[in-house]
């Protein structure tokens, strides 16, 4: 009464029209709320409430469930039966928890019965909680309706998506100043909650949300503990069942053509991982199994597990590794779900389609912004631990150490590309440099494009392995003042836009790397000059070698070679000519993705795939004006990178470390008192301060 008042009092212009509205239990206090502002006289133009649902009995909600069910025809016979027997315990645990909520109220009150919500108080309220969820909600649910509209399919899988329009509302920043708020609304009442619109299930097992077993987080593409939705949403599940939390990640060995670079690159932040689960007392283990579907299924068996979460990833190997688990956790009874841990927003949120273009997703992201992009909640230890006989091996650093000497495994990369130097694998160092960089982000918008003046993050190796989250990066490039806007603006374009347009392509085109996902106006411009006659013709091993007669490209392959990551602009120059120079579009595609793949320490990657696709095939682009071998592909030229900046300086540094940001402070800290005149001059304060370290 007294926040109406108030806000009415205060602003008077939004006192014309007024509604109370609230369902479940906010149903109960809207009537009395309505009396009070009428008894009183108030100022506030009250012209009608609206009620949904305003039960607040417990007895009779939760024991409408079962007629409700069998009324519309979603369970019969037995199950109506055990759904009745269920309500029937339900109600006992219900009335037991409500004569203790007398107890609990002369003493710790509300905050006692959040722990009790928790799961980490065993008393009539949590086996209340247990029993009337897992008893009445979950069998009905697993008849695969929607739990918002008994006669449809259910296509989201929670909840809560019913309330995101308000939801986005509240959350407008023009919204938030009227109301005088200057936090963000969330979907969930408890700030350790995963949105349940990031989590999806894969299967309808007829488990509930609690388990009786250890739950295992299948850990794919997020190779970090903090910032991890799919971790956290693992744990919180754990929790609530006082179960103990296991962590398998499977080392696809030699993963979509991956060697030695890659290999060593994974495995050093695998050794990062272990040593911070460890802390959390977080069992972890590493298989290399190309079978690893049927072993997550035996080890789930094993240790007695009905509860699988894992991470998203949109690549077609990936999809038939969880489609293959899919089948098992059914014959085992495993509830299987997926969290997308990687987007901003949810993938299957953002879009159910292809996205043409950044244009059409752009608007998407951006309504749903200000929902998921919100502040990670911290891991905790973890208090349930598993027993000592448990048939788990548990990683230790001697066994991730032999990962990278074990002559079977090495035996089956390539050797020839050699790891890397200048970039610390791991989420450790990759966090370190993440929030260093958002700090400032020098001259990002304007300097970007320039690979004679890397202010580029370095990040997307991080991003890739999943050593980051670039929900985490952008969420503290919002969160700092004191970025350029500009520059803010565009980092976030990048990061967020183009990389989760990447993910929607990969996701829901199975010919992402393919010459059938280029855009058709790209594929018929491109067979009808496919036999142009081209000034320059090049094998792949001449591609390979950087044996061509363009000295710029010739710089830009041997900085991938050596250190492992092209300049972006230049990756685009460099994919173009792989265009002008081979036979057909299909071989340019071919060798375009074999290079990346092979030397790229982000390659076999959705940004990799769209990268390629947009050079070649004009993917998320539009038609340009015609020529010769490209048609109305975006064409780029020697003359026009000579006009945008120095390549002669390019040319020197592309070969080592210094054509990176990152590399070039590496750089400084491993000089031996060579350097070249103005060296010094030209380092940010940064740059000094990691040399003077």
């Amino acid at each position: 009464y007294s926040a109406l008042e108030e806000f009415f009092t205060s602003r008077p212009e939004y006192n014309t029209r007024v509604f109370l509205a609230g369902q479940s239990y906010a149903g109960h206090y809207i009537p009395p709320l309505a009396a009070k502002l009428t008894e009183r006289n108030s100022s506030v133009r009250l012209e009608g409430i609206l009620l949904g649902n305003p039960d607040v009995a417990p007895e009779i909600q939760w024991r409408f469930y079962p007629e409700m069910a069998r009324a519309n025809r979603l369970v019969y016979g037995y199950k109506y039966a055990r759904l009745k027997d269920n309500a029937d315990e339900c109600m006992g645990l219900v009335r037991q928890c409500n004569r203790e909520e007398v107890v609990v109220s002369k003493g710790p009150g509300i905050a006692s019965r959040l722990w009790d919500f928790l799961g980490l108080h065993g008393t009539p309220c949590t086996r209340a909680w247990r029993v009337c969820m897992n008893g009445l909600i979950t069998p009905i649910v697993d008849e695969g309706i929607s739990v918002r509209h008994v006669d449809r399919e259910d296509r989201s899988g929670t909840a809560l998506s019913a309330f995101r329009n308000v939801a986005n509302f509240l959350r407008k920043r023009s919204v938030r100043k009227v109301l005088g708020v200057t936090t963000s609304w969330t979907l969930t009442n408890m700030k350790s909650a995963v949105s349940p619109d990031r989590v999806r299930l894969l299967n309808q097992p007829g488990t509930g949300l609690t388990t009786t077993g250890p739950v295992i987080y299948w850990m794919s593409r997020e190779i970090r503990s903090r910032d991890n939705w799919a971790l956290i949403h693992a744990q919180n599940v754990a929790l609530r069942s006082k179960q103990p939390l296991l962590v398998v990640y499977n080392l696809a060995v030699g993963y979509l053509g991956g060697g030695l670079r890659q290999h060593a690159f994974k495995v050093g932040g695998l050794k990062v991982l272990a040593a911070n689960l460890r802390q959390l007392k977080i069992p972890f283990a590493i298989e290399t199994s190309s079978k690893f579907p049927a072993v997550l299924a035996d080890i789930s068996e094993k240790v007695g597990c009905k509860y699988v979460v894992t991470d998203f990833t949109p690549l077609r190997l990936n999809k038939e590794w969880v489609a293959a688990f899919t089948k098992h956790s059914k014959r085992l009874g495993i509830r299987f779900e997926q969290v997308d841990a990687h987007n901003v927003v949810p993938c299957w949120v953002t879009s159910d389609k292809m996205e043409r273009a950044a244009v059409t997703i752009r608007p998407k992201l951006w309504h749903h912004f200000d929902e998921f992009c919100t502040k990670y909640p911290r891991l905790r230890k973890h208090p349930y631990a598993l027993g000592d006989d448990a048939p788990f091996h548990t990683i230790t650093d001697t066994d991730i150490d032999a990962l990278l000497t074990n002559e079977e495994i090495i035996g089956e990369l390539d050797e020839t590309v050699k790891p890397i130097e200048w970039l610390t694998p791991g989420e450790d160092a990759g966090i370190q440099l993440a929030l260093e960089y958002v700090k400032n982000m020098p001259n990002y918008s304007s300097q970007r494009n320039n690979p004679t003046n890397p202010t580029q993050s370095d990040l997307s190796p991080y991003f890739h392995y999943g050593f980051v989250s670039p929900q985490r990066v952008i969420y503290e490039a919002y969160n700092n003042t004191d970025i350029n806007e500009e520059d803010r603006d565009e980092f976030v374009e990048q990061c967020m836009i183009r990389r989760e347009l990447a993910d929607n392509f990969c996701y829901y085109n199975d010919h992402y790397d393919k010459f059938e996902g280029f855009p058709e106006w790209g594929q018929h411009s491109l067979r009808a000059h496919a036999k142009d006659d081209r000034d320059y013709l090049y094998s792949l091993e001449q591609l390979e070698n950087a044996d061509t007669h363009d000295k710029l490209w010739n710089a830009t392959q041997r900085q991938m070679v050596e250190t492992g990551k092209i300049h972006g602009y230049m990756r685009m120059y460099w994919c173009k000519k792989i265009l002008e120079w081979t036979n057909s579009p299909e071989e340019a595609l071919e060798f375009a993705i074999y290079l990346n793949d092979k030397y790229e320490l982000d390659g076999r990657d959705p940004n990799g795939y769209v990268g390629i696709a947009w050079c070649i095939g004009g993917r998320h682009d539009r038609p340009f004006a015609e020529r010769n071998v490209f048609g109305v592909i975006r064409y780029m030229s020697y003359n026009g990178c000579r006009g945008k900046f120095d390549i002669n300086k390019y040319m020197r540094i592309a070969g080592s470390a210094e054509g990176h940001r990152v590399g070039k402070m590496w750089a400084a800290m491993h000089q031996d008192g060579t350097e070249e005149e103005g060296f010094w001059e030209s380092l940010s304060e940064e740059e000094r301060r990691m040399k003077g370290c």
